[in-house]
């Protein structure tokens, strides 16, 4: 059952951004001319933010965007003139826009809010097939080939992650997720290569996607295309441990208590370095961390010129990612079927655009088993039943 909440539509001044780009870290989630149409109900008000909860559901400051609204404050504030998706709001004050109204209105509101939801095409539904992406054993059989985007999507043809390389070690591996697209497996070896190059202790290699890719049965809504991963921050000295006995291993957080400010014990030129060789690659789109870490980022190369910035272009923030940050590939070739994102900003991201973001930093919340149902491509049905 979806959960809907009017926020009231005084947005304190921040940058709205475009669908495309906000929505980046699930990829595509709505038809933005719904929530127009939704909006004009209002009289038309400039901003309503509803709380979608569970448009894209899945791990807090993750995976899930949930915030959404009619037009941007226009492009006076550099933000296009697309519906906002911009903000994840917990435990904020919930304000009622629709109290004002005659009883009528409010239904006919209601009515249109709820069919500004994605309608599912003809295609391959997760909640019809229950939980048989997490139960295949085996990738599918054929040439590696990405089907859809990333928070709607299926892979064949994958790779699995040896579970010891140089430089990474993989964790968690009862889950079932140390697969990916054969360029997301070189990735993650070429990056434990340069890393170890580089004097760096060994890193922690979390979640990549399942063997046929498709929804998590928890923790993300994307990781569905074998294009996605998350490397842990903790580079702390640590005892070779085999496989079984990395279910339970130390991952901190690299923020204080109050999760505004770095934590200086824990992150410093050693996670800087490791940043700066993930972006690096030409493979990789977009690295997500948390809007504190992006700032640290931001401080370490103040003297720096512009070209030796540019590898802080693709590191964008979003809420979470404050002991892990996660790595997004291009649509690799050979995948017609990949849907790409909008390519990430121009600069560095350093300015107002982070300020926004540290501007309205929520509380930390664990890790949800919130079940993600997308409607999949139909290509999917095929990769989820081929031997």
């Amino acid at each position: 059952m979806r959960c809907f909440a009017f926020v009231h539509t005084a947005m304190r001044g921040m940058c709205r951004r475009p669908v495309s780009e906000v929505a980046e870290i699930n990829g595509k989630l709505a038809d933005p001319t719904r929530f127009e149409r939704a909006t004009s109900a209002f009289g038309g008000q400039r901003s309503i933010q509803l709380s979608y909860g569970s448009l894209r559901g899945g791990r807090y400051g993750n995976e899930t965007a949930q915030a959404t609204g009619p037009r941007s404050a226009g492009p006076a504030q550099g933000c296009g003139n697309y519906p906002d998706l911009s903000r994840i709001w917990y435990k904020m004050p919930v304000v009622s826009t629709t109290r004002a109204m005659p009883v009528p209105r409010r239904l006919a509101v209601l009515a249109l809010i709820l069919l500004s939801s994605p309608s599912p095409p003809a295609g391959a539904s997760s909640a019809e097939h229950g939980n048989a992406w997490s139960r295949a054993e085996s990738p599918a059989a054929g040439p590696a080939r990405v089907v859809g985007g990333v928070a709607h999507g299926c892979l064949a043809g994958a790779a699995e992650l040896p579970p010891d390389g140089p430089g990474y070690e993989a964790i968690r591996l009862s889950r079932h997720r140390n697969f990916g697209h054969p360029d997301l497996v070189a990735y993650l070896q070429r990056l434990g290569r340069r890393a170890e190059a580089a004097g760096l202790p060994v890193f922690y290699v979390g979640d990549m996607a399942q063997p046929r890719g498709g929804p998590l049965p928890s923790g993300h809504a994307s990781h569905q295309t074998g294009l996605d991963v998350d490397i842990w921050l903790n580079l702390q000295p640590k005892s070779y441990l085999p496989p079984p006995a990395r279910e339970d291993v130390d991952l901190p957080s690299m923020l204080l208590a109050n999760y505004r400010e770095i934590d200086p014990r824990r992150f410093g030129p050693q996670q800087v370095a490791l940043l700066r060789l993930a972006a690096a690659d030409p493979e990789v789109e977009r690295i997500f961390v948390n809007p504190v870490i992006k700032a640290a980022l931001c401080r370490s190369e103040l003297r720096s010129s512009v070209e030796e910035r540019a590898w802080l272009e693709r590191i964008r923030p979003w809420f979470g990612h404050d002991e892990h940050f996660h790595v997004r590939l291009r649509c690799p070739a050979g995948s017609a079927d990949c849907e790409e994102q909008r390519p990430v900003p121009a600069g560095d991201g350093c300015g107002a655009e982070l300020a926004s973001w540290l501007a309205h930093l929520p509380p930390r919340r664990p890790e949800t088993a919130t079940p993600h149902h997308p409607t999949l491509p139909a290509q999917c049905r095929a990769v989820l039943g081929a031997p």
